[in-house]
């Protein structure tokens, strides 16, 4: 296949037209395409034969590099030269390297190898024969070369003046001069026609331009109410290569690519759109604007809501185009059948398609009843499944501090209606926890207080978001450079303030430090007055927040489900939805193994050391239960307990704290942890009061 070319621009000044236009012909006329009865040489069969072709570009190369680098010529310094043999070698499909004033062919001689030396005690050391990957196909001994030397150096003389301080009037020591050359490839190293046309692909000149076809395509797709996939892959069919496979998911690239740039392909008038049938194969294939999440975060002009919205659509017709939620659904209704603890849960939009898809098993939901209370809210956005949908479990940490989830789902994207279909979902489901039982909930600051207006647990429920995407991510993507020094200093004092007046303190720091730009001083005062969505000493008179900072948990899951699978993302999300139930079973194995062990552990104990105090605490509690409650115990016989009328008095040197008959403790450690605290066991003399312990925390021998 014969193709006309447009002419190649070297790239610099003093290249001579005559040599445009020469290797303009050249290439015009050269066959990209070899014929059956006429074998193309290979760089690694030297014995192949050699084709005109070949033989035109190597004396054309020769022809070239002799006009650009005749011996004599002066270039300003080294770096000029190498940029003009780079620019100049590119276009005859090859590379070439500098080596102190030498420019030579890529696949010359390699560097030679430092030799092993034996130390006193016969230990070789050096460098190893396989330190570093085999790359000798790659060197052919090829003798292209340019030689250069220095035009000017520093005379004797000049050196004894220099060193004495005499100032004189020096050369310019950069200018080099071209000495000697050798411009002719080796046999095994001449550029093939693979390398050329390589070449000449990536700099654009075989590709032509689809115009006013695709944007007839265009056009449809931003009036039109709905294209059907069928009809767009056959609208697609004759633009694209013969051998390119259009799927469903081709569609689907291409659809939401449009959408993306909906605004830049409307073009001007009398204009059409440029654009090139390797670029169409780079959109459909996914490479340019795939469907995901990442995709939309990484749109800086678009909030993660608006990007959530135009995701909606696209990802809507997905799971209709390939009947993929179908398929996935009668996967659910076939395990629900053999299971009698299995449920799901799916969840339509008011246009009556698929949103949520929400499941869970039998150890889930005991898991979800009994730690329910404080949730761990995130979307995974690495992509798990071909309609990339993102993977959400409802993350909790059960009485050993391990890792649990209550329920798993995919969703159409991180919006807040798909976090009240999974909580609503997963209530219905497990029939022990009503929605006003949940307590707190860690998230990022995509989650708002909305969530709670929508699920109606305003009163019942709080919000804190993570501490590390807020130091880490959100605070240094707004602000930027800004973000250090006193700034810095004063926002994460805001964060970690231990009380409401050292926060406030940091706030006035914070606005002092941001004064002179207005719009990060109004960014920094919605923070201040979200304090309690975030600082310590919130979290800190919070009940039921275990200590935590952040959702760091959930993190910890989809780290795990990522390990689980390896990475790898699944065309068909019935197969992701088994791998997933089967990592929550190999789970579910290994912690009955480690509670059975635990149990025994503890009674083998206490059966050992009868007399021993605490006993009772030890058979009641969990493995962090315990572990919390005998750090408090061992600090109580520091206080003093003075029962007066109506409350207790319970004071350690000049600190007292007063508790009233039939009433919690409110210091810190009783509120965040729901456990009897170091008061609590002064008041009941040393002992332990299981009354006074969250049901979280007592020890399950069994899940």
């Amino acid at each position: 296949m014969q193709l006309s070319l447009t002419p190649f621009s070297l790239i610099h000044p003093s290249t001579p037209s005559t040599l445009q236009t020469k290797l303009f012909l050249t290439m015009a006329t050269t066959t990209l395409a070899t014929n059956d009865d006429t074998p193309t040489p290979t760089q690694n069969n030297p014995s192949s034969p050699r084709s005109p072709q070949v033989d035109n570009i190597a004396a054309d190369t020769k022809d070239a590099f002799q006009e650009q680098f005749p011996v004599g010529r002066v270039f300003d310094d080294m770096k000029v030269a190498t940029e003009a043999a780079h620019k100049l070698s590119h276009a005859f499909g090859f590379t070439v390297a500098r080596s102190g004033y030498k420019i030579m062919c890529s696949r010359g001689v390699p560097p030679r190898k430092k030799p092993k030396k034996e130390l006193p005690w016969g230990e070789m050391v050096g460098q190893d024969d396989h330190s570093r990957p085999n790359e000798s196909w790659k060197f052919v001994g090829c003798g292209f070369s340019i030689n250069f030397s220095a035009v000017n150096r520093l005379t004797s003389h000049m050196k004894v003046l220099a060193k004495h301080g005499v100032e004189f009037e020096k050369p310019n020591l950069d200018l080099v001069k071209v000495t000697k050359h050798n411009l002719v490839h080796c046999e095994q190293c001449n550029p093939s026609i693979t390398q050329l046309q390589s070449c000449l692909k990536s700099s654009g000149k075989l590709f032509n331009n689809l115009g006013d076809e695709l944007l007839q395509i265009v056009n449809l797709l931003n009036t039109a109410s709905h294209v059907p996939a069928p009809t767009l892959r056959q609208l697609l069919r004759p633009l694209l290569p013969e051998h390119f496979p259009l799927s469903p998911q081709t569609a689907l690239n291409f659809r939401y690519w449009v959408k993306r740039n909906a605004m830049k392909l409307k073009p001007a008038s009398g204009k059409a759109v440029v654009f090139s049938s390797a670029r169409l194969s780079g959109i459909c294939n996914g490479k340019e604007g795939h469907v995901s999440m990442r995709v939309c975060e990484a749109l800086s002009n678009k909030s993660v809501q608006e990007c959530g919205e135009i995701l909606q659509g696209v990802l809507r017709e997905a799971i209709e185009e390939g009947n993929a939620g179908w398929k996935l659904r009668s996967y659910l209704e076939r395990l629900k059948e053999a299971d009698d603890f299995f449920d799901y849960r799916i969840v339509l939009s008011p246009e009556g398609v698929v949103r949520s898809i929400t499941w869970q098993t039998g150890v889930m939901r005991t898991s979800f009843n009994q730690f329910g209370h404080t949730l761990f809210l995130d979307f995974s956005k690495r992509r798990l499944n071909s309609m990339d949908w993102p993977y959400n479990g409802l993350t909790m940490i059960d009485s050993d501090k391990k890792v649990v989830v209550g329920s798993e789902s995919l969703c159409i994207g991180e919006l807040n209606d798909c976090y009240v279909d999974i909580l609503r979902s997963t209530v219905e489901m497990s029939g022990g926890r009503s929605l006003s039982d949940i307590q707190v909930i860690f998230g990022d600051c995509f989650i708002q207080t909305t969530l709670l207006d929508q699920l109606g647990i305003t009163d019942t429920c709080r919000i804190f978001w993570d501490h590390y995407h807020l130091l880490q991510s959100v605070w240094p993507e707004f602000l930027g450079k800004s973000f250090s020094g006193e700034l810095k200093v004063a926002l994460e004092g805001m964060v970690h303030a231990k009380t409401q007046l050292q926060f406030h303190e940091f706030c006035g720091k914070a606005l002092a430090a941001s004064s002179s730009n207005p719009n990060h001083q109004e960014y920094i005062q919605k923070y201040i007055d979200s304090g309690e969505m975030y600082s310590t000493f919130a979290l800190e008179s919070a009940a039921m927040t275990l200590g935590r900072h952040g959702s760091s948990h959930a993190e910890q899951n989809h780290s795990s489900v990522m390990a689980y699978m390896n990475g790898i993302s699944y065309e068909q999300p019935e197969i992701l939805v088994k791998l997933l139930i089967e990592r929550q079973y190999h789970h579910m194995t290994m912690r009955a193994h480690e509670l059975s062990q635990y149990h025994m552990k503890m009674k083998s104990e206490v059966a050992k050391h009868p007399e021993t105090r605490h006993n009772d605490a030890r058979l009641w509690l969990s493995s962090w239960g315990w572990e919390l409650w005998e750090s408090e115990a061992s600090e109580h016989s520091e206080y003093r307990t003075t029962v007066f009328d109506d409350f207790y008095r319970v004071s350690r040197s000049s600190v007292e704290r007063d508790i009233q008959f039939g009433e919690r403790c409110n210091c810190s450690f009783a509120k965040m942890y729901g456990l009897q605290c170091r008061h609590e066991i002064s008041i009941n003399c040393g002992t332990f009061n299981s009354t006074l312990c969250h049901a979280r925390w007592k020890k399950r021998d069994e899940l």
